[in-house]
């Protein structure tokens, strides 16, 4: 219940702190809808979830250049955590921490007002990451994926200080990977923004590398320490971080202070695909 409470909160403080202004922020009514999928995708996200944590796991045997990739690239699997990383309350400080650094971007460099800035910067990303979270988390309960402790190396799986079956089928796909590529992607975007506006061409030029560099590097080392922990695939990872940063790209296209022909200092696109002929 602490994630539908904190969708709930979230909702409730931005609708009655950003009122339509321009253009440039959302309304009430655009807010209340983001709010009310939200709380939707986490609801369904809990029933699918424990719906597929009651029943035997669907997916045990993975594919052979999973066991391979999860064989040479973790050490030999045992009970214990392996990894910082290994723990749920780990990838909730990595995702305090990246939208901490969103709303000290908006609180330093605001776009509009500062305070509907923060306000609106940390609504939409919460609003997007416990869409994410909801998505994820349906998904895990309807594939029901066996994580790779439990099905390579059952024997280590059942020497564990608190053996938890639902968690074992969880596996597909990665939740700290989405959030960390989710995260990484947000923050890459603001901060891109800022320094497209603040820094002159040349400037920005020379140093434009640096924050994509730094921040998905901390995302890939993420998405490894899951399998170097017998937590996670390849493939569940892959697909968590793809689904982190199309996440992002949704959510952060909805502030309107940086979408085309809005605020001057608009991050220019991840990727972009041009033809010539």
């Amino acid at each position: 219940m602490k994630t539908l409470a904190t969708c709930i909160l979230i909702a409730a403080l931005c609708a009655t702190s950003l009122p339509a202004d321009a253009g440039e922020y959302l309304d009430a009514t655009e807010i209340g809808a983001l709010g009310a999928g939200t709380v939707g995708l986490v609801l369904l996200g809990r029933h699918l979830g424990d719906v597929g944590a009651s029943k035997p796991p669907r997916w045990t045997e993975p594919p052979r250049f999973d066991r391979w990739v999860t064989e040479h690239l973790a050490p030999a699997p045992r009970p214990e955590p392996r990894n910082f990383m290994d723990s749920s309350r780990a990838a909730g400080l990595n995702v305090f921490v990246l939208s901490a650094a969103v709303a000290a971007l908006d609180a330093e460099y605001p776009a509009g007002e500062r305070g509907k800035d923060i306000m609106q910067g940390q609504f939409l990303f919460y609003a997007g990451l416990l869409s994410l979270k909801g998505i994820q988390d349906s998904v895990k309960g309807t594939v029901a994926r066996q994580r790779p402790l439990a099905s390579l190396a059952p024997e280590v799986a059942a020497r564990r200080a608190h053996i938890d079956s639902a968690h074992d089928q969880r596996s597909f796909w990665s939740g700290h990977s989405s959030s960390a590529f989710y995260g990484s992607t947000f923050l890459n975007k603001r901060l891109r923004a800022v320094m497209r506006r603040e820094l002159s061409g040349g400037e920005y030029d020379r140093w434009s590398w640096a924050s994509p560099t730094v921040l998905y590097g901390w995302a890939a080392w993420v998405a490894y320490s899951r399998i170097h922990g017998y937590q996670h695939y390849l493939s569940d990872v892959s697909v968590g971080a793809v689904a982190g940063w199309l996440a992002a790209e949704l959510f952060y296209s909805l502030d309107d202070r940086h979408s085309p022909g809005g605020d001057p200092g608009k991050a220019a696109p991840l990727i972009s695909f041009s033809f010539s002929f």
